[in-house]
């Protein structure tokens, strides 16, 4: 009887081990279940509300800047958004993806989320376009290098910089319609901002303060016309979003990228 119970007892353990490993394999399963319904209502809310989540997102990271500014000492609290960056870097890409148009009217915003959830140790080692590749379709977004800087230009007009260096942003008004297309100059001490729907073009440069200290600031150096904004001549006849790219020749020249495989080149002193 004895040799039996010997025998009972291991054979009780593993069965207990292994209704224990079930339990704990079906707590994990029912999490993972939880979190592919979260990540698919997510992203159907984003598809039908593009607007709604940019600005419930980025109105998350301005309470949290704000939050952060506000402290005597900064704490080690962990904004949620960074905590789950790589959920929101997918809501965002797949609106990039999906609705083109709606995040361009919002690309400011969207803008923020990216420089807050991509955080700033990363993003001066890499360049914006490496760390979130789909940023590359929206020329009125550009990044410099040189200076570590990322210029956003808005559909109201305007523009905004985000230093990277000091994490700090300054926002002025560029232009009175969208920004269509944006670039730092090789050195970085030239930004161009081209404004289609006013065919206008203007040159910023960036001062120094004083002995290098605080935040520099921007001067607007010339406004220039340039080529307005035209239909665009597709074979379905759709309506196709204007799009063009300002690519540097040197430090006095630059060549505007238009629909249709326009250019225009563009001098200035």
């Amino acid at each position: 009887m004895s040799s039996k119970l010997s025998e009972f007892v291991p054979c009780a353990k593993l069965v207990e081990d292994g209704l224990a490993i079930i339990m704990h394999r079906s707590q994990i399963d029912a999490n993972l279940d939880a979190c592919r319904t979260a990540r698919h209502a997510l992203s159907l809310i984003a598809s039908a509300r593009p607007q709604a989540v940019i600005l419930a997102l980025s109105t998350e990271v301005a309470r949290f800047n704000s939050s952060s500014q506000h402290q005597a000492i900064q704490h080690s609290y962990i904004s949620p958004l960074v905590r789950s960056s790589v959920e929101v870097l997918r809501i965002i890409e797949q609106l990039t993806e999906k609705q083109y148009n709606e995040v361009i009217k919002l690309i400011i915003p969207v803008g923020d989320i990216l420089v807050h959830c991509i955080e700033a140790p990363t993003l001066k080692a890499n360049t914006l376009s490496k760390m979130f590749p789909p940023i590359q379709k929206f020329h009125m977004v550009a990044y410099c290098s040189t200076s570590r800087r990322i210029a956003i230009g808005g559909a109201n007009g305007k523009l905004v910089i985000h230093d990277l260096k000091s994490s700090k942003a300054q926002v002025v008004q560029a232009h009175n319609q969208p920004i269509t297309a944006l670039d730092f100059s090789s050195d970085g001490k030239v930004l161009c901002v081209y404004c289609a729907t006013e065919a206008k073009v203007s040159l910023w440069q960036s001062q120094m303060s004083f002995l290098g200290m605080g935040q520099n600031s921007l001067k607007c150096m010339k406004v220039m016309q340039a080529p307005a904004e035209f239909p665009i001549e597709t074979p379905g006849e759709t309506p196709q979003i204007f799009r063009a790219k300002i690519i540097f020749n040197g430090p006095k020249s630059l060549t505007l990228m238009l629909p249709n495989g326009r250019e225009s080149r563009i001098t200035f002193g």
